[in-house]
């Protein structure tokens, strides 16, 4: 994963950041740090597919967020 992906997932989904704090720590607006995250998911998404690991985009940022809130 490149460090501009990582750089916009770990706030987002680890560190459960609101969008206007991750664009805030990016240097860039809310809807900016919107639009890289959902490409960075999609790019994650299309890595496991080339491994035969089919999820949907929604369905690994969903996820994501769920490992974080288990205990």
């Amino acid at each position: 994963m490149a460090e501009k992906d990582r750089n916009a997932i770990v706030p987002r989904f680890f560190e459960q950041k609101p969008l206007t704090e991750v664009g805030a720590a990016l240097g860039i607006a809310p809807d900016t740090a919107q639009k890289r995250v959902s490409r960075a998911v999609e790019r994650l998404r299309r890595f496991f597919g080339r491994r035969s690991v089919a999820v949907s985009a929604g369905g690994l940022a969903t996820a994501l967020v769920l490992e974080q809130a288990s205990p």
